[in-house]
């Protein structure tokens, strides 16, 4: 019966600590995620049907884009990239590692791929390149 008792213990004492892990897990990556990142370049799967063309026009044209994450909104920005770059929005970090945009009543997806205090790898929902970041903030 003692036995019993202890290994119950033992099982709720390892969610609790499984919670509290995860909790503090997102809250490090919030911590980690604001910020302002400078696109790099964008990747593509090994398997991908995208052409080089496609990544070295999409590279050009995100070239001084910067995204900015504060604790609940986003920025994206782009010098002398007038008014459809320069766009501000709230967001939510899900599941420690979904961005979630709410953009008027739609809403838009990113998938953060690899977080560290130098670099922000992103995937958006819809698109099939990964876009790579470094900070500078």
């Amino acid at each position: 019966m003692k036995l019993k008792l202890k290994i119950s213990n033992v099982l709720l004492l390892m969610l609790i600590l499984i919670s509290i892990s995860a909790t503090s897990f997102a809250q490090l990556n919030k911590k980690l995620l604001i910020g302002k990142w400078l696109f790099v370049t964008f990747t593509l799967p090994n398997q991908s049907k995208t052409n080089d063309e496609y990544l070295l026009e999409n590279n050009t044209k995100y070239k001084d884009v910067t995204y900015v994450f504060t604790k609940d909104e986003f920025l994206m920005q782009k010098k002398n990239g007038g008014e459809n770059w320069n766009k501000k929005t709230k967001y939510k970090l899900l599941q420690d590692k979904f961005i979630k945009l709410y953009i008027g009543q739609k809403t838009q997806t990113m998938r953060i791929d690899y977080l560290d205090v130098h670099t922000l790898k992103i995937f958006v929902e819809g698109s099939e390149p990964t876009g790579i970041f470094k900070r500078i903030e």
